[in-house]
């Protein structure tokens, strides 16, 4: 669960007060390198489909908007894959990153 736990608690109080979207951001590095398989067990606490599960972190972790992974195939060139929770407290519009990228679809940014 990386660091996303302790991102969570850390802006739980400014999240909490201002009632605004929590969306945590990893970048895949040598340490990082998850894929979507891991990505969708950590949230979501399964693989194969996009409901939540008591063991995923959106379902323990309801302030917690969303997720976006990201890595680099080739320099010069990222990929984005974005996670929504549909539990979230602070949801976000659907379409929000859409240019960015698709939801749990790699494209080119």
């Amino acid at each position: 669960m990386w660091n996303i736990n302790k991102k969570v608690h850390r802006y739980k109080t400014v999240v909490e007060t201002n009632s605004i979207p929590l969306v945590i951001a990893v970048v895949a590095d040598l340490k990082t390198n998850y894929g979507d398989l891991e990505m969708k067990k950590v949230l979501f606490g399964q693989v194969f489909r996009q409901e939540v599960l008591s063991g995923g972190l959106f379902a323990k972790k309801p302030l917690l908007t969303g997720a976006i992974r990201a890595w680099s195939p080739q320099i010069g060139k990222w990929q984005m894959q974005y996670y929504s929770n549909p539990q979230a407290k602070n949801p976000l519009a659907e379409n929000l990153f859409i240019k960015l990228c698709k939801q749990n679809t790699p494209t080119m940014a």
